[in-house]
């Protein structure tokens, strides 16, 4: 089987983004579990399920927080949800960033709602109205709705990673369910903990949180390993850190390292970190060549693939001998075959 190739950016997600998938799989997962619990559960389980809902809203507090974090600016998440050219809703079913947007303030309403009427259950009369309304046939299809939500705010993350285009990640069909059964196995865990934390809290319930929370972990076992088997057959985990390529830049200041998925970093020899990390070519980096040397300048790297492609990046340099970002300069795609050298040329 051919390997896989990508051509896509990195995605440019920070740590702030692993926060929201964590949070927002516990959200999702507790979510889930309480309506399991409410729905089909003995009487002495729906403290567990008041206390499922409980933490699903307080788990997804912090999601919204996260996200804003990660893309910088506040807007940028209100333009996911409403058009700025025309005041009307900004609403891509073919995006999986918008619909993650929409289904994340919808599930937010959900799980406000369950929560506020758990609350009530708890002892909030001021809430009762709502607790009313969530009992009986009302509540049931309220929290089977909800539910739906959670899982797709629990699991589409996954399916975000899964369509970046990038090595591992997009050649693992199973990634999606993968991350919903770590929702699930996640939230289970975190129940039990809360509830072997309380007295009023049934010993079946207990037991029960504690099989669900072994079946979903089993769940995710198998799904991580068909995610690893689709890898696999899709040839990345073979391709992943085999160096094909490498340059010293001018002075042997700068080392240009090429990849067989198409991936090139430039590190400061001695260091151990990457200095910078360029967009992934088509195939494997057959070539890497730097331009002639500059003082204070930018520098000129290229690259070549055994795709026929070849592009070029301005490098720039900061004080103390540091490099900034990596620019794409030229990106050409040739139908010749690979291009086995390189060289650039000072022009005069």
């Amino acid at each position: 089987m051919t390997p896989a190739e990508h051509f896509a950016a990195p995605p440019g997600w920070e740590w702030w983004i692993l926060g929201y998938f964590f949070f927002g799989g516990l959200s999702g997962g507790s979510y889930a579990i309480g309506t399991l619990l409410r729905l089909v559960g003995t009487a002495a389980d729906q403290r567990a399920a008041r206390i499922a809902f409980i933490a699903s809203f307080l788990a997804l507090l912090p999601c919204p927080i996260f996200l804003i974090a990660d893309l910088g600016q506040p807007l940028r998440f209100v333009n996911m949800l409403f058009d700025a050219s025309n005041g009307g809703l900004a609403f891509k079913p073919w995006s999986p960033m918008s619909l993650g947007s929409w289904a994340l303030l919808g599930f937010g309403l959900f799980s406000f709602v369950s929560f506020v009427g758990a609350v009530a259950e708890s002892g909030w009369h001021a809430a009762d109205p709502i607790a009313r309304i969530l009992r009986g046939t009302v509540g049931a299809v309220w929290n089977v709705i909800g539910t739906g939500l959670g899982f797709f705010v629990g699991g589409y993350t996954g399916v975000l990673l899964a369509v970046s285009n990038q090595p591992v990640w997009s050649d693992g069909w199973p990634l999606g369910g993968v991350f919903l059964a770590s929702s699930l196995t996640g939230a289970a865990a975190l129940l039990l903990l809360l509830a072997n934390s309380r007295r009023d809290i049934d010993a079946g319930t207990t037991v029960r949180l504690a099989l669900a929370d072994r079946n979903f972990a089993l769940l995710e076992i198998a799904l991580i390993a068909v995610f690893v088997a689709t890898v696999a057959l899709a040839g990345t985990l073979l391709s992943l850190g085999v160096t094909t390529a490498l340059a010293f830049g001018p002075g042997g200041g700068l080392l240009a390292t090429g990849y067989r998925n198409g991936m090139v970093h430039i590190w400061k020899p001695g260091e151990h970190d990457q200095t910078v990390g360029v967009q992934p070519l088509d195939g494997q980096i057959d070539s890497l060549a730097w331009g002639p040397p500059s003082a204070d300048g930018p520098l000129l790297l290229a690259a070549a693939t055994a795709a026929g492609s070849l592009a070029v990046w301005v490098i720039e340099q900061r004080a103390g001998n540091r490099t900034g970002a990596a620019n794409s300069a030229e990106r050409v795609r040739r139908d010749s075959g690979n291009i086995p050298t390189l060289y650039l040329h000072k022009l005069r």
